[in-house]
């Protein structure tokens, strides 16, 4: 007995291009290059990626979205790491949100306390201000 053709789908000449659209709209505003950087890949990918060519892996999207929303942290805090709501330096002190949301009031209450003292000993806070921990 002969078996009728199994039924195919007919292709569609309109495929959708939201799901690429949607995809390229992420990495608007940012260079290839960058791109390519934070996700580990050839800048040719990356520039495929944010034209709409080819669709980034959900990895590769996942680490841009960190990137992107400022959730990665960058060179410049080498060695530091985040545990628990914590920022934690290299040398292993941690620190709060509320610790580095009250550095900036206690910058300006030291400042203030030194200008009354006079001008030396206003001098010496900027001394120390700008050459960091070293104690005159």
């Amino acid at each position: 007995m002969d078996r009728a053709p199994a039924y195919k789908r007919p292709k569609s000449s309109r495929r959708s291009t939201r799901p690429r659209a949607i995809t390229a709209a992420l990495f608007d505003g940012f260079l290839a290059g960058e791109i390519a950087g934070v996700c580990c890949c050839s800048v040719q990918t990356a520039y495929h990626w944010k034209s709409g060519i080819r669709v980034p892996s959900a990895r590769a999207l996942k680490l841009w979205k960190l990137h992107r929303d400022g959730q990665v942290l960058t060179k410049e805090f080498r060695g530091f790491c985040v545990r628990g709501g914590e920022l934690i330096d290299p040398q292993g002190q941690s620190l709060t949100r509320a610790n580095i949301e009250s550095y900036q009031f206690f910058l300006s209450l030291s400042r203030d306390y030194a200008r009354r003292l006079g001008p030396a000993e206003y001098d010496r806070w900027w001394e120390l201000f700008q050459h960091g921990s070293k104690v005159a």
